[in-house]
């Protein structure tokens, strides 16, 4: 994981593609603690790490879980953008200040199941996921490599 302060020295690239047309992104990542189907609402109800509880709408079937001890199948991630560290003034201190302030807005959130092969599928959605942490992210918060299929 790459934490915060690192993001600001060298950003990472929005993607990397490798030889077998795999692609790795980097992600803020949240594990899924909890996922309920509701039957009235035709939704799933999800509760990640960190993140305020949401709902999800998609055709897919979803492995539901309440147990909050074992990993889930499922991440919550939100994906880097540069303009997020975005600052013309290129003070440091100001500009992780303001990353961290950006982090804490309202943000498009993807769903992705783990796979057999160590790497994440993106769980297709009727609507975008709008996901919002719960507290203002901690220092320890950091961006990891995902590799997508």
């Amino acid at each position: 994981m790459t934490p915060l302060s690192k993001l600001l020295e060298k950003p990472p690239r929005p993607y990397n593609l490798n030889p077998e047309i795999h692609i790795t992104v980097p992600c803020f990542v949240h594990e899924v603690l909890g996922l309920y189907f509701t039957p009235i609402s035709e939704s799933y109800r999800c509760r990640a790490d960190g993140i305020q509880p949401f709902s999800i709408l998609t055709s897919e079937t979803l492995e539901t879980t309440t147990d909050q001890h074992s990993p889930s199948h499922y991440l919550l991630a939100r994906t880097w953008d540069p303009l997020l560290a975005y600052d013309s003034s290129q003070v440091y201190h100001t500009t992780l200040m303001l990353l961290r302030q950006r982090l804490k807005n309202p943000f498009f959130a993807i769903l992705l199941e783990r796979c057999q092969d160590g790497r994440f599928r993106r769980v297709s959605t009727r609507k975008r996921i709008v996901a919002k942490l719960e507290l203002f992210p901690p220092q320890t918060y950091g961006v990891r490599f995902l590799h997508l299929k």
